[in-house]
């Protein structure tokens, strides 16, 4: 009995010790995030963000920090799984139309900034970046492109003149008669 109390303190003691660790760390990442220093809260967030994959919070600042720090594969994971929680939040939207955007994703990246344009409450300061990123999205665009190829098939085979007229070869399906 009393090694069960035992090994369910230590059990308790040690959850409640990684929960602080944990708490601790966020706090940290979200004053380097604060102070702009996107490495170290980019470092952080992904040191523990699997521990919180549900907290919209945690995925957006870890995409956010991922984002500044030119790790776009990351950012874009991280506003998927913000996405995936609350579909509706306009800005993970358009954090997540530029992180396709800076993936070359184009067709993607204007999908969603058109989705976000939508928005009757977008202020117009944010729909007029939005539509500088449709116009250049459209100049990056290739406008359209011509293959043209041009084949000689002229073939000499010297035998065409020189095989003998007198022979005859007849193919019959699993049999050659000479």
């Amino acid at each position: 009995m009393i090694k069960k109390v035992f090994v369910f303190t230590a059990l308790f003691v040690t959850i409640n010790a990684q929960a602080s660790v944990s708490q601790e760390k966020y706090k940290q990442a979200f004053r380097a995030y604060k102070s702009k220093d996107y490495v170290k809260s980019f470092d952080l967030f992904s040191s523990f963000y699997l521990t919180r994959l549900s907290d919209i919070r945690v995925n957006y600042l870890l995409g956010r920090s991922a984002y500044k720090t030119r790790h776009y594969e990351t950012a874009l994971a991280a506003f998927e799984r913000v996405s995936m929680i609350d579909p509706s939040d306009i800005r993970n939207q358009l954090e997540m139309a530029r992180t396709y955007f800076m993936l070359k994703m184009f067709e993607n990246s204007e999908r969603l900034f058109r989705s976000v344009l939508t928005n009757p409450k977008l202020p117009k300061k944010v729909r007029k970046t939005v539509e500088r990123y449709i116009v250049k999205m459209t100049e990056s665009k290739p406008k359209s492109t011509i293959y043209l190829t041009i084949n000689f098939n002229w073939v000499y085979d010297s035998n065409i003149n020189y095989a003998s007229s007198k022979e005859t070869y007849f193919y019959a399906p699993g049999k050659i008669y000479l």
